[in-house]
């Protein structure tokens, strides 16, 4: 299945990880390693960018909602880049849309033009 994962520092300390491609059980494993070294930075803020994710299942789901349990836990915050209409009906279904902070564009993303 076709998946990537890019990390970035930006210069408030934030980590920026950035998937796309297909986040499920058969990519998992590359999701959680890569969220895995954003936390070892111990950053007060991660931001996981969906943006050009096409599919989630329940596992990519279950990777965000425990990341986000686990660096609430440790007083960080997790906020997440809506992805595509078909990713982010996966967090409305579950009403995870209600209990995850979303926002629009990643740190250090231009804005779009008008």
């Amino acid at each position: 299945m076709n998946f990537s994962a890019t990390t970035r520092i930006e210069p408030d300390e934030t980590v920026v990880v950035a998937f796309a491609g297909v986040l499920d059980l058969e990519t998992i494993r590359s999701a959680e390693s890569a969220l895995a070294d954003a936390e070892a930075h111990r950053p007060k803020r991660i931001v996981i960018d969906l943006s050009e994710v096409e599919f989630i299942d329940s596992t990519g789901l279950r990777l965000i909602v425990s990341a986000d349990a686990r660096i609430r836990r440790d007083g960080r915050m997790l906020e997440l880049v809506k992805g595509p209409d078909r990713v982010h009906r996966v967090f409305r279904m579950t009403l995870m849309n209600e209990r995850l902070a979303f926002i629009d564009r990643a740190p250090g993303t231009p804005s779009p033009s008008v």
